[in-house]
């Protein structure tokens, strides 16, 4: 029975021995062959890099070369510039050129200042007969019409008292100088209309 298990016991412990010896010999076998492809690509690679070293230097372009090449173009282009046309083409005296110049020549009569006109303007009791201005006293009926106190020829609005036909105080009443003229009016507002003032019989016949 001892000698049996002695035979077991030898026969376990050489098997161990034995995938021991082997996992290392296959390791070294695997490593070995792993560090020859690793070897083996670094030199691929190495080798790609010298070709491609190689074919940059070889197709390189030369500096010198092509700025001579600039050099030569910008000169071409400087001899096309200043080659002298055919002889049809100069003109043969100064009455042949065009004279630019009359075509821009400013206009005098745009620059000459435009005199301003001075509008009627609005002005105060106090201002009015200030000056040495002439006085008039105007009316202004509720149709729009414009009459010197006193008589029925209708004086231009516009052109008398300019736009200031609702400038009137609460009396009724406004001052507009016109320098222009030289006049201070006084502008009363009538309530009727220029035909129920007239027809009433209000004119100041002279």
């Amino acid at each position: 029975m001892k000698n049996f298990i002695k035979t077991v016991v030898s026969f376990v412990a050489g098997a161990a021995m034995g995938g021991v010896v082997a996992y290392e010999l296959a390791k070294r076998k695997f490593a070995s062959r792993i560090e020859a492809e690793i070897e083996s690509i670094k030199n691929m690679y190495k080798e790609f890099d010298n070709q491609t070293k190689a074919y940059s230097a070889k197709n390189k372009p030369d500096i010198d070369v092509i700025v001579k090449a600039i050099d030569n173009e910008d000169t071409d282009k400087v001899e096309k510039k200043s080659k002298p046309g055919k002889k049809n083409d100069t003109p043969k005296n100064e009455s042949e050129y065009t004279n630019y110049s009359a075509y821009y020549a400013p206009d005098e009569t745009q620059t000459e200042a435009v005199p301003e006109v001075k509008k009627p303007y609005v002005i105060s009791a106090d201002d009015y007969g200030a000056t040495d201005y002439k006085c008039k006293s105007l009316i202004y009926y509720a149709d729009g019409a414009l009459t010197e106190e006193g008589s029925d020829v209708k004086l231009p609005v516009k052109k008398t008292i300019g736009s200031n036909t609702k400038r009137f105080d609460e009396r009724g009443i406004m001052y507009i100088r016109d320098d222009e003229r030289e006049i201070d009016y006084e502008v009363i507002k009538e309530k009727s209309t220029y035909a129920q003032y007239h027809s009433d019989g209000n004119d100041n016949d002279e």
